[in-house]
């Protein structure tokens, strides 16, 4: 019975490690996204598939978590602690997708005023 436990520890630890190192990787691939102006669509949609797999890592730990404060004899407190960090980190991920939505927006907004404008040289030159 012993080792089985023992067992589960190193699975959970080993899993837990691994979720914390995908989440920094993903956190340090998507910090120059973050950080400057979009410079292409495509550029856009990747920070948006980066945010939806860390929003997915985040869930399965929020799942992980609520199984182990159901183990407790007393869940209330851990849950409200749960639902508490739940609601924060969601309301995160949400304003990062609209300030993502909003810089891809704005790059296609400059790319068509540059394109409006390569017309109107083009034919100010024409006359």
């Amino acid at each position: 019975m012993r080792s089985i436990i023992e067992k589960n520890r190193f699975t959970n630890f080993f899993y837990i490690k691994f979720v914390i190192f995908i989440f920094i990787v993903l956190n340090f691939f998507s910090l120059k996204v973050f950080s400057n102006e979009i410079n292409t669509s495509k550029e856009g949609q990747m920070s948006l598939e980066n945010l939806k797999i860390q929003k997915k890592i985040f869930l399965s730990e929020v799942s992980k978590k609520e199984n182990y404060c159901l183990e407790l004899f007393l869940s209330g407190p851990c849950l409200e602690k749960l639902i508490i960090e739940h609601d924060t980190k969601m309301r995160e991920f949400e304003l990062k997708k609209q300030e993502i939505a909003r810089k891809i927006r704005r790059y296609e907004a400059n790319l068509r005023k540059e394109k409006r404008e390569k017309k109107l040289r083009i034919n100010q030159n024409r006359q």
